[in-house]
């Protein structure tokens, strides 16, 4: 419950910060590049790949980059911690 609750705080820190946020025209795409190696590194120390797909078209966005690239952090790390280690995954058959 604890941790639970500590998520929502800093969650709603996280809102507090919106008014410092740098808004710029950003492509996804690119920004998403730009984490990749970063974030196949981190995929790596646990043995997992990662598969990236860009969209195709105008991908460009108005955000923070900063803010971004935490989420994808984020996503990014919570799929490697929640992916068993190769001695954990059981046997097929």
């Amino acid at each position: 419950e604890i941790e639970r609750l500590n998520e929502i705080i800093k969650n709603y820190l996280s809102l507090s910060k919106l008014g410092n946020a740098n808004f710029e025209r950003l492509d996804l795409n690119e920004v998403v590049r730009e984490f990749a190696e970063e974030a196949e590194e981190m995929a790596g120390r646990r043995d997992v790949s990662l598969e990236m797909r860009f969209g195709r078209g105008d991908t460009s966005v108005r955000g923070d980059r900063n803010m971004i690239r935490r989420v994808l952090v984020n996503l990014a790390q919570n799929a490697v911690d929640a992916t068993p280690m190769p001695a954990d995954v059981p046997a097929a058959g």
